[in-house]
């Protein structure tokens, strides 16, 4: 009994790594064909269903877009997925902007590493939550990935 604990152990291992490098090395090959065609540096790279975010590094998000959004027509064709790139900033307010982008935010707080957004509509705070509190949820994981935050409230 103890053996095969072991040999379901074990296989479930080897499973879980073989899947997760198939995704690494998707991921990998995303973001090289991102920067070959943009000519720019990508900072993060996640997948979502089929859906690619591209975290662009400071101040390359017009070179990463294309004139008339060309390259990101043609990443999407390739990849046949949607895109949403984000700029990155080093100024936590700044990139919070960029990443809730179309939503306008009134007022964005950070007070010992909480974040408080402040938007206007209840449409607006929906859209940041999202459904599930996924969008809420993308949002720390990126504020967390990067800066020292542990908490995020939409007001």
């Amino acid at each position: 009994m103890k053996n095969s604990a072991q040999y379901v152990k074990s296989l479930f291992l080897f499973l879980f790594y073989h899947i997760k490098m198939k995704i690494d090395n998707a991921l990998i090959q995303y973001i090289n064909l991102f920067e070959k065609i943009t000519r720019t540096r990508v900072k993060d790279c996640i997948q979502d269903n089929d859906k690619l975010i591209f975290i662009v590094e400071e101040g390359e998000i017009s070179k990463a877009l294309g004139k008339n959004g060309i390259n990101i027509k043609k990443i999407a064709s390739l990849t046949k997925k949607k895109l949403k790139v984000i700029d990155f900033n080093s100024k936590i307010e700044r990139f919070i902007k960029n990443l809730i982008n179309p939503v306008q935010a009134e007022k964005i707080e950070v007070k010992d590493n909480v974040v408080e957004i402040f938007v206007s509509s209840r449409q607006d705070k929906g859209l940041l939550i999202g459904r599930d509190r996924n969008n809420l949820k993308f949002l720390k994981s990126m504020l967390e990935k990067y800066f020292k935050v542990t908490e995020v409230r939409i007001v």
